[in-house]
């Protein structure tokens, strides 16, 4: 099962989402069990507003929540937008990311955005630890991408064309981890 909901890439479109279409949050089955006829299970809240621009009017973020009768567990499904593991959003660790691919210094980025120099060197080990598997897994999907040998190229032309949150919710789809 999927763990991230496509091709809703802002917090706006999340909310307006819940309003309009909260089914397409549903999953097909329990991670866990593999059992299906999954209940409906109430909200829990995320905070992931951490924006310049939108000053965190999107907090409380509200992420569906559903029960599993046959193994007694609770999962969800988030929206593109939203990191798995991380607090900040795919959009955010993608401009930073992308900063630094261009040549801009570690420290230079983070005084340009929120998130700490620590912060932004624990995202480009992350990004340089994984980059083959996730390189050989997005290409059967973005194989124009493939055309960029060097791991800078690669991943700025990826960021540049793909985005970060659709490279990420690519790789959910097919079972990889992603933080």
């Amino acid at each position: 099962m999927s763990r991230i909901v496509p091709n809703i890439t802002t917090l706006e479109q999340h909310h307006q989402q819940l309003q309009v279409n909260p089914e397409q949050y549903f999953p097909d089955c329990c991670p866990p069990c593999g059992k299906t006829q999954l209940w409906s299970h109430g909200v829990y809240f995320r905070y992931p507003d951490r924006g310049l621009e939108s000053q965190g009017v999107y907090n409380p973020c509200p992420i569906p929540r559903f029960f599993c009768p046959a193994c007694k567990r609770t999962c969800s499904r988030l929206p593109e937008c939203i990191p798995p593991r991380r607090w900040y959003l795919w959009i955010i660790q993608q401009q930073m990311l992308l900063a630094v691919l261009c040549g801009q210094s570690f420290n230079a980025v983070s005084q340009q955005f929120l998130p700490s120099r620590r912060t932004l060197t624990r995202w480009w080990g992350w990004l340089d630890e994984k980059s083959q598997l996730y390189r050989f897994r997005l290409a059967t999907f973005f194989p124009q991408q493939e055309r960029y040998s060097h791991f800078e190229t690669y991943w700025q032309q990826a960021l540049k064309s793909v985005g970060l949150s659709k490279c990420m919710a690519t790789l959910d789809r097919t079972g990889v981890i992603v933080p």
